[in-house]
Formats: structure tokens, sequence, C-alpha cells
């Protein structure tokens, strides 16, 4: 499948309420400090404690008062997904998740990200679904698409976005409902997010998903690779890809990710084709998958 796959395009106009959501400047708007942030390193008490939470069991996260859209965020995100202490809900926790995360994965989730921009390149409307620090916002906007979103329900993440890729908008939401009207993009990217969402709501997601997307619309995932996820046998691993393969096989059983089994049990091109898109591509490799959809008309 070629990955210059050309969506139809959409003239949508920004809706009334999508333009009263970019009002918000991310970049500068204060945020409560998380327990996180409430830390002295040097204090031997704080460092205990973090040492804790950092090796203990995972424990649910806690919104700090005042947290813009508290009282929206579903449940499932109270967890402290990848081990991140207070998951992203703190600026401490925020800043260091958008800096080492693409060292903890080796470079691999960097060339996702690009792999999604050349797909979703001839698009002149895209959203970038769970934007977190805004990498894939950024490159969308560098591979000319004019008019780039961005949405995710981390405040926090969201003013790490704002102010690293300051051309491109970003509200706060969630998969499930994103707020955009029917038909609004021409291309959504999605990236490391559907396996972390249960199944019901992965499946609101990707109908939502639909909803937003102009007939052709073009929609590009990518998720964490059944290959090391899966009961394979780590030797044929190894043989097939090498020591990549024991790093990403250890780390996918490390880190903390309480929806994932679920999400690689899913048929793909099934669970897409129910929800009205055709899967025109499918690259499962190491450690990531890329999946390319078309939405029907």
């Amino acid at each position: 499948m070629s990955p210059h796959l050309s969506p139809q395009r959409s003239s949508h106009p920004a809706d009334a309420a999508a333009a009263e959501r970019e009002a918000i400047d991310w970049s500068s708007i204060a945020l409560p400090d998380g327990w996180p942030d409430r830390l002295d390193l040097s204090s031997p008490r704080d460092l205990a404690r973090l040492v804790r939470r950092l090796f203990g069991r995972r424990r649910r996260v806690e919104l700090p008062p005042g947290l813009p859209g508290a009282e929206q965020l579903p449940g499932y995100l109270r967890h402290e997904f990848h081990h991140l202490l207070n998951g992203n809900y703190s600026k401490r926790t925020a800043a260091g998740y958008s800096r080492w995360f693409d060292l903890v994965m080796l470079g691999r989730s960097r060339r996702a990200r690009a792999a999604i921009a050349t797909r979703l390149a001839p698009c002149r409307a895209a959203l970038d679904v769970g934007c977190g620090a805004g990498e894939l916002a950024g490159l969308l906007l560098d591979a000319g698409v004019p008019e780039v979103w961005g949405l995710d329900p981390s405040p926090y993440l969201l003013r790490v976005a704002a102010r690293s890729q300051p051309r491109a908008r970003f509200v706060q939401g969630i998969a499930e409902a994103t707020g955009f009207p029917s038909g609004r993009f021409d291309g959504v990217g999605v990236c490391f997010v559907f396996h972390e969402l249960p199944t019901p709501a992965g499946d609101l997601a990707l109908a939502e998903l639909h909803r937003i997307l102009a007939p052709g619309g073009l929609l590009v995932l990518a998720e964490p690779s059944p290959l090391h996820f899966g009961a394979q046998q780590l030797a044929r691993l190894v043989r097939a890809h090498g020591v990549l393969a024991l790093y990403f096989w250890l780390l996918a059983r490390t880190v903390y990710e309480p929806f994932a089994a679920d999400w690689h049990r899913r048929d793909a091109g099934a669970w897409l084709a129910a929800h009205g898109f055709e899967l025109r591509e499918d690259d499962v490799g190491m450690p990531i998958r890329l999946m390319t959809a078309r939405r029907r008309a």
C-alpha cells in the first residue's frame, strides 16, 4: 500500500464552538500544582515518597483542586499510565514525559509521527488526537497542512504543546467526545492512544472520529505492535528483529498499560470496517503498528 494515500479535501469553516475553545491561551494558563510538583527532592521524606510511588503499586491519579476540565475526565484516565507519577496531571510529570518518551522508545515514536504526517500531508484540516506535547501537530504543520488542531485531556500537556507549537490550535477533550462538528476534518492522526482506552471507550472514540471526518477522509493510527506484546516466542522475535525485540518485549512487560491486552485482541480490520472505515494499510512492525484507513462516504 502506498504511503501517499490522498484524501478528499474538506472546506469546512471553523465553527463557533471551536473558535470559543480556541480562545483559551494554553501557553500561559495558570495551572494548579499536582502533588509531584510539590516534592522537594532534597528532603529525605519527599525522596522516600518518590521512590515508593515509582516502584510501588500503581495508584489512582490525584487531580488537584481547580484543574480545568477535571469534572469531565472519565475514570479510565485516572490510571497512572506508563508508571508516570500522577499520570500526566502535574507540571513536572508532563514536562518530563515530553522529554523522555522518545528516548525510551529509541526514536521509533518520532518515526511513527513522521509517517503519520506524511500520509496526512495532502489534508487541509487535520486533528492530532491525544496530542500530548504537540510533536505530531508540529510535523503536520511542517508537512504543509494549513490548519492543525490538537486534542488532549491533560491541561499540563496542552500547555507544553501550545508553547512548543504556537502555530497549531489546541483544545481540551477526549477522543470519545471531541466537540467538533461532523465532517470537520479531512485527516485525523492518532499516536499511541487506542491501546490506553478500555474497549467501550475505544469503540466510542472510533465512532466519533468517523463522525468528525469528511467522507473520504483519512485516519492514521500508530499503536504498539502486537509482535512484542503477545505470547510470541522471544527467541523467534530476537532472531527476526535482533536485540530491539528483546528491549521492547521487556518494556511491554514493565510499563503499566491496563487496557493494552484488550486492544491487541481486536481484529483491527473488522473493527474499522464495523465503524465505516476501509483499511488501506496495516504495517505490523517492531515496535509500532501503523494503520491507514479511509472513511467511507
